[in-house]
Formats: C-alpha cells, sequence, structure tokens
C-alpha cells in the first residue's frame, strides 16, 4: 500500500500523471500498455510471455517511464 502512495505522490507532486494511468478491470488502455505489478515492482510488456495472465495494479506508457517509477523488467 505504501508503494501506491508513493506512486500516487511522487505523480501528482513532482512529475506529470499523462505517462501513466490506472488499469480498467486489470487491463491497460492502447496509449499506455505496459502493466506494472506493484506488489512485486516488475512490470510487463506486452512482448512478455505472461503479459495476457497478469494484472494490471498501474500502466505506463512506455517501458522507461515504468523504470522511472521505480520499476523493474520482469524476469523471463
Amino acid at each position: 500500500m505504501i508503494r501506491v502512495f508513493l506512486t500516487v505522490f511522487t505523480c501528482v507532486f513532482l512529475t506529470s500523471c499523462a505517462h501513466w494511468s490506472y488499469p480498467v478491470r486489470g487491463e491497460c488502455p492502447t496509449e499506455h500498455p505496459i502493466k506494472g505489478n506493484v506488489d512485486s515492482m516488475y512490470y510487463h510488456s506486452p512482448a512478455d510471455t505472461y503479459y495476457y495472465r497478469t494484472w494490471a495494479e498501474f500502466c505506463f506508457e512506455s517501458s522507461s517511464i515504468a523504470r522511472n517509477h521505480g520499476y523493474k523488467r520482469t524476469p523471463r
């Protein structure tokens, strides 16, 4: 829960929120296809094996933006 707060705090107070969004029923919109998982702090791109099985908690515009928010690429 603290990670969610920190991500929202960072977005609202330090950077623009235009580069990430909240998912709808665990799926990301097409303009923010990178899925972020708060518990593991991993991000998943559409090219990843388990992308379509992953429930998104945050959605990012790109992998680099996910990394800027402290997420790591999912291990393969």
